[in-house]
């Protein structure tokens, strides 16, 4: 047991006497938050790594759903594609290579 759940144990064994039940039950709940702030950190990671798989890479708000030729990224959303296109000269936000078009991908 290292130091911190030592001076838990002494901590909890004053509040509740020598109630070893209270003490054990305690200790458990101790372990229990531990195990879902772990949990919590790992959900919210995982729901990071999705949003950046489904975002559009330049505004980060709106989903990807164009397609870029001839490279084939799928990488950005409509909106963006619009100024993408707009502009001069027109290069793909991943690979930097010329965009001669831009297809509209239904997902579902």
């Amino acid at each position: 047991m290292g130091f911190a759940r030592t001076a838990q144990a002494r901590e909890l064994a004053y509040t509740h006497g020598n109630n070893m039940e209270a003490i054990i039950t305690a200790l458990d709940n101790l372990a229990l938050q531990e195990q879902l702030k772990k949990e919590n950190s790992e959900q919210k990671q995982l729901l990071e790594q999705q949003t950046m798989l489904i975002d559009c890479v330049v505004c980060m708000e709106m989903p990807k759903n164009i397609l870029l030729l001839p490279c084939t990224h799928l990488c950005i959303c409509s909106a963006c594609s619009a100024n993408l296109m707009g502009q001069e000269p027109q290069l793909c936000p991943i690979c930097r290579k010329p965009v001669e078009e831009a297809k509209e991908v239904k997902i579902s």
